[in-house]
């Protein structure tokens, strides 16, 4: 299928240099962390000499993604004069993706803002897609916007900046991606080995074509596009749990638990014969570490997800796979099976 002229991949240095430079916008910024900003920043600002960026830098992690820290960046963004013609470059992982673009979403009741994601996680997921949130009490991406960039920029260069667990977390992501659309993808992944393996570059356009498909057919969530929460109910929940508990998970740690116990439900539920089980929980066994969920905690998980954004009237709501490569949405499994699952899952992944 054919991409957005909007989505730019490859060399970012040649091709948002040419992008920038046919711009002309009143003032520009640039939101980066404490990571992005020693590892990233400088390939970006010296691109065009002519413009004065003003650097907006947040700390980095999933506890500053608050309105908090978005109310640091309006008071940056207002007293440095941004007006509605204003641009927003967005330089950093998820957490600077989403609440950047939710800064700039509502500023001046939106201004102009563009992705480039420095992370696996957020090439293939974060950026794409048109959501843009913050966190609230802990539940994740629970005050946002539908809001698509102008422009968004891949360059698969900026991985060797990351350590394995930041690759695995993305990784999970793109796993997600084969499990809902694509069997073929998914037997391949299954058969890696390591990540030195795997060519980045194109695999990455292969999972954001995946996702572009889905989203282009229901930008604002209301059917087809409630796939990609697959293993994000208990996931998004899971995380929060160990954010509270001070021994924070990547978020692809958490969505590889999901799946896996999403996995669970659909076979009970929905037929997942016994084989696809058996190999998703082998390719989620072989690539990520063995977090356990501590049976006590189980209760408070479930009240979590009632209070996701995908629940409805309380009723926590699930995408299932009735096989590999294809999906269901909106299913209400008992509050008994999602435990169920959980226990699951922790027997499993201590199995041999």
């Amino acid at each position: 299928m054919s991409l957005p002229d909007s989505l730019f991949f490859g060399d970012i240095a040649t091709k948002f240099q040419k992008w920038i430079d046919e711009s002309s916008y009143s003032s520009y910024f640039i939101l980066v962390d404490s990571s992005s900003s020693v590892y990233c920043l400088s390939d970006i600002i010296h691109l065009n000499p002519n413009i004065d960026w003003k650097i907006i830098e947040i700390p980095r992690g999933e506890a500053y993604k608050t309105i908090t820290t978005c109310s640091l960046i309006w008071e940056e963004l207002f007293t440095n004069g941004a007006d509605r013609f204003s641009l927003m470059v967005n330089l950093g992982g998820g957490v600077i993706g989403d609440m950047g673009g939710l800064a700039a979403g509502t500023y001046m009741r939106g201004i102009d803002f563009v992705q480039i994601p420095t992370t696996l996680l957020s090439m293939v997921d974060a950026s794409v897609g048109g959501k843009v949130a913050v966190d609230f009490h802990l539940a994740k991406n629970i005050i946002g916007l539908f809001k698509t960039p102008v422009a968004n920029f891949i360059d698969s260069k900026w991985l060797h900046t990351l350590p394995q667990e930041e690759i695995r977390s993305g990784w999970a992501e793109m796993i997600k991606h084969a499990m809902i659309a694509d069997t073929s993808a998914f037997e391949k992944m299954s058969q890696f080995e390591s990540f030195d393996e795997i060519d980045f570059e194109s695999w990455i356009m292969h999972s954001v074509s995946i996702k572009y498909k889905i989203v282009e057919s229901d930008p604002t969530e209301q059917h087809l596009r409630k796939g990609l929460n697959f293993g994000h109910t208990i996931g998004h929940a899971v995380e929060t749990f160990f954010l509270e508990q001070e021994t924070p998970k990547k978020h692809g740690e958490c969505v590889a638990i999901g799946m896996l116990c999403a996995a669970y439900i659909s076979n009970k539920m929905e037929g997942l014969p016994n084989s696809e089980l058996e190999a998703i929980t082998k390719l989620i066994k072989k690539w990520y570490p063995p977090i356990a969920i501590p049976p006590e905690a189980y209760s408070d998980i479930l009240d979590r997800m009632s209070k996701d954004k995908k629940s409805r009237a309380g009723q926590v709501k699930f995408t299932l796979l009735p096989q590999i490569g294809t999906y269901v949405y909106d299913k209400t499994p008992s509050n008994e099976l999602i435990k169920e699952s959980m226990a699951f899952y922790n027997q499993v992944i201590t199995e041999k």
